[in-house]
């Protein structure tokens, strides 16, 4: 199984398992955190044409933070666009840098 497919597994055994328990606020939180987070990461692997292995992942309360660096403007942009596409996030702070190599 490659680890795509693992990653995304991961994700519907955390979003069951969050739903089926009664958690407090700040656990719920993380979590949705989490999962938000990872659907952002799948999110970017699934962009073709880009790379945006070099992208950082972070979300909190909506807001997705991007940091790390791309080889462009344009990959710095799909990188935001791909985290948009994701369900409950509101928000983007794209920190990304343009590497010169």
């Amino acid at each position: 199984m490659n680890r795509g497919w693992f990653q995304a597994l991961s994700i519907v055994l955390l979003v069951g398992c969050a739903s089926g328990s009664k958690r407090s606020g700040a656990e719920a939180n993380l979590l949705d955190n989490q999962v938000t987070s990872d659907r952002v990461k799948l999110a970017l692997r699934a962009e073709k044409g880009v790379d945006l292995s070099g992208v950082r992942v972070r979300a909190e309360n909506g807001t997705v933070h991007l940091s790390g660096s791309v080889a462009s403007e344009r990959a710095k942009q799909r990188a935001e666009r791909a985290a948009l596409t994701v369900s409950r996030v509101a928000r983007v702070d794209n920190e990304l840098s343009i590497s010169q190599k």
